[in-house]
């Protein structure tokens, strides 16, 4: 039986861990990848942590995401029921299942080997990790802010939604270059190799 404290852990993972992985990946390959990792051998290998560190917690967070889902759907609270299913089912449908489908998407597209792949990837890493809600918000702070000069009025929308953003944004890129860089020296050091997409595509 699935208890509360579960669905809330499992909620702190799809809404916090997992999308902040996502982020830190999106930043990294769009700064870091050939920033840091200058020696090609080292970036191949890099890539194959990469793409078997994003398997594993994609595979969790679909398998996470839909046991929330069920849960929710088959709550015995009438209120959280009936708001739930408006919420995947009702006008706004789309904001509930256009990040979780951008995920899948991404550690989908990292694990094939097809053409154009760094290109879509890029694609489908910038999107996911577009802020939409702070879009919307910071087209209606200039709108609040009309009347003052451009250049204030841009300032203090920068300062006050998007800065905490890229700072956010940089921290987790950030940490997901450093479990990578420990992943890295682990298996350096002692040769030890994750088998786990292996088995799991040969399966």
């Amino acid at each position: 039986m699935i208890t509360k404290k579960i669905v809330e852990a499992l909620l702190f993972y799809n809404y916090v861990i997992f999308p902040s992985l996502i982020i830190g990946h999106s930043v990294f390959l769009f700064l870091g990848s050939k920033t840091f990792l200058i020696k090609r051998e080292k970036r191949m290998l890099v890539s194959k942590i990469e793409d078997k560190l994003l398997l594993v917690f994609g595979i969790v967070y679909f398998i996470s995401f839909l046991i929330v889902l069920f849960y929710s759907l088959n709550s015995s609270a009438e209120t959280l029921g009936f708001d739930f299913r408006n919420r995947i089912f009702g006008k706004y449908a789309f904001a509930y299942w256009m990040f979780p489908i951008l995920y899948i998407i991404v550690v989908t597209v990292r694990q094939l080997n097809v053409k154009r792949k760094r290109v879509t990837l890029y694609l489908f890493s910038f999107i996911s990790i577009l802020p939409m809600e702070k879009i919307v918000i910071s087209m209606a702070e200039n709108r609040n802010y009309l009347s003052m000069p451009v250049w204030p009025n841009r300032l203090l929308v920068f300062s006050n939604i998007w800065m905490p953003i890229l700072r956010n944004y940089l921290i987790c890129g950030i940490i997901y270059y450093l479990i990578l860089q420990i992943i890295y020296r682990i298996q350096k050091n002692t040769n030890f190799e994750f088998k786990f997409k292996t088995t799991f595509l040969e399966a």
